[in-house]
């Protein structure tokens, strides 16, 4: 009995697992159903979806053959349409604010330049300044770039009054132009500039004044020419403008030999503020010490006059025949305590019977002298410029230094001397070298003994090199005699700031912002420096002849 109802416990047990099993079969079945219903409708959305997209490609590629078709109409509708040029590709607004809006489609990486450009309008013609519409005109379709064909009907568009009605006739009896033919017949009617015209103003083009002001003809011209003639490079018009420089600032920079024609203008500028410095000084020191009395040598008797011309003449008392001492003389003289010139003992309070009083006069001035208490007939600046004893006499000291040069391949001796002010070349290397030279104001230059020489001419622009570096500088003449140049205070100030090394025998200088050392030569010269008095001293002991 227990037995038969367990059994059908479990039976009853087992049939509802199983009705909960069938149920729970059911709603999958159903949801399964349900998913594969909604993949469908998916699938069905996607190939909806690619139908939809090949369509659009396909009238995408019909719209660009249209689009395509449009383009080459309205080029042939340009070709063939009237010269005011009605049927350009762009919509161009009539009037005074016209703008063209539809050249070029937009930049999607810069569309704010795009709008920027396209709002540039087209620069309108009346007649008036033909050159400076030109030039915009070019300058616009370098920033729009234009079909070379709709350059010209686009620019008689904006064409008006005059000019339009003189293009109107020339169109009629000549045809319509190409746009470099345009601008050259435009110069040749409204600016009566044509090419000859233009090549010889460009050819006689020289600097008058200023560097600024010959600069701004030069671009004029530059520009003109290059309307003519679109092959002439940088290199031509750089050589063109070097070559129309003054002499003084022309040299320099040649010598610096600058490969585009910027270089060449700030090299100019740079030479012209050196040169205009110079001047300035000079003027100063004129108007500084106006009113100075000229130097005039006493009258006393008839001057000696030797059967020769030099260059200058010298007046002696008691004259006896001219000798020069060798170095081993004057040394070997030293050692004994001679006189230079009588052969006497040198002791202190001696008096040379051979005395005499050295005094270098020009040519002018021994007229002057000649004639008594008339005064020289060139006045000389009124600072009197100074030139050491080193400097006239060929010597070295330890405030010196020598330096090896070269001018045009030829070797020159430089002295580098603080006691010189001034920038000199002696007279005998102006005519050896053939420099040209100009005349100026005559300056007193004073040498050690007390005397004084004139200095009329000076060559304005000197060119030399040392040690690979070049130099440019206008320098005056002067009979030196012991060195080719002498670089005084003048040049040292120019290179400012210095630096003297006496004991490594060099100098350094600034050029250029860069410092430059130049090395001097090693050999040193027998004298030391002299004072005035000792120069003095010397001249009447006989060491100078």
């Amino acid at each position: 009995m227990a037995n038969g109802t367990r059994l059908k416990e479990l039976q009853e047990f087992q049939r509802k697992t199983e009705l909960v099993l069938m149920d729970e079969k059911a709603k999958r079945q159903a949801s399964d159903d349900q998913l594969h219903t909604r993949l469908d409708q998916i699938n069905e959305a996607q190939e909806g979806l690619q139908a939809t997209v090949m369509n659009l490609e396909h009238s995408k590629g019909a719209m660009q053959q249209q689009l395509n078709s449009i383009a080459e109409q309205l080029q042939n509708y340009n070709r063939n349409k009237s010269i005011l040029g009605e049927g350009l590709t762009a919509s161009i607004e009539r009037g005074s604010s016209s703008r063209i809006t539809a050249l070029h489609p937009p930049s999607e990486e810069n569309p704010t330049q795009y709008n920027a450009i396209h709002r540039m309008e087209f620069p309108l013609f009346n007649g008036e300044e033909a050159r400076i519409w030109v030039r915009r005109c070019n300058r616009y379709f370098q920033m729009i770039p234009i079909p070379e064909e709709q350059k010209v009907p686009l620019a008689s568009v904006y064409m008006q009054g005059r000019a339009e009605l003189w293009y109107q006739g020339h169109v009629e009896k000549r045809g319509v132009p190409t746009w470099s033919e345009l601008t050259i017949i435009v110069l040749e009617r409204f600016e009566d500039l044509d090419h000859e015209r233009v090549v010889s103003e460009f050819n006689m083009l020289h600097q008058d004044t200023t560097v600024n002001a010959y600069l701004e003809k030069f671009e004029v011209l530059e520009a003109h020419m290059l309307i003519f003639n679109k092959n002439l490079d940088e290199a031509f018009f750089m050589m063109k403008f070097i070559s129309g420089l003054k002499e003084e600032i022309k040299g320099y920079v040649a010598t610096m030999k600058p490969t585009t024609l910027d270089q060449a203008i700030v090299l100019a500028r740079k030479q012209e503020n050196m040169v205009n410095a110079i001047l300035r000084k000079t003027n100063q020191h004129q108007k500084t010490n106006q009113g100075k009395p000229i130097f005039k040598p006493p009258n006393k008797g008839p001057p000696y006059k030797p059967s020769f011309k030099p260059s200058f003449r010298y007046r002696e008392e008691n004259p006896q025949p001219k000798r020069f001492l060798t170095e081993a003389e004057v040394r070997a003289r030293k050692e004994k305590n001679l006189c230079y010139k009588c052969d006497e003992p040198y002791t202190p309070g001696h008096r040379c019977k051979y005395r005499q009083v050295h005094m270098l006069i020009t040519e002018e001035e021994a007229k002057a002298y000649e004639e008594g208490e008339e005064q020289i007939e060139d006045s000389p600046e009124d600072e009197d410029a100074t030139v050491s004893f080193h400097a006239m006499g060929g010597n070295n000291s330890n405030k010196t230094l020598r330096i090896n040069g070269k001018v045009n391949g030829k070797d020159i001796y430089i002295l580098i001397d603080s006691g010189s002010t001034h920038y000199f070349i002696d007279e005998k290397l102006v005519q050896v070298l053939g420099c040209t030279l100009e005349q100026t104001t005559p300056m007193a230059v004073r040498i050690a003994d007390g005397g004084r020489v004139m200095s009329k001419y000076f060559c304005p622009t000197f060119c030399w090199e040392v040690h690979g570096h070049h130099f440019s500088y206008p320098v005056r003449v002067l009979k030196l005699g012991g060195y080719d140049c002498v670089l005084g205070c003048d040049w040292l100030n120019i290179n400012n700031p210095i630096e003297l090394d006496f004991h490594q025998l060099q100098v350094t200088i600034t050029q250029s912002g860069k410092k430059i050392i130049l090395k001097a030569l090693t050999e040193k010269g027998d004298l030391k420096t002299l004072s005035a008095y000792s120069l003095s001293e010397a001249t009447r002991r006989g060491t100078m002849e």
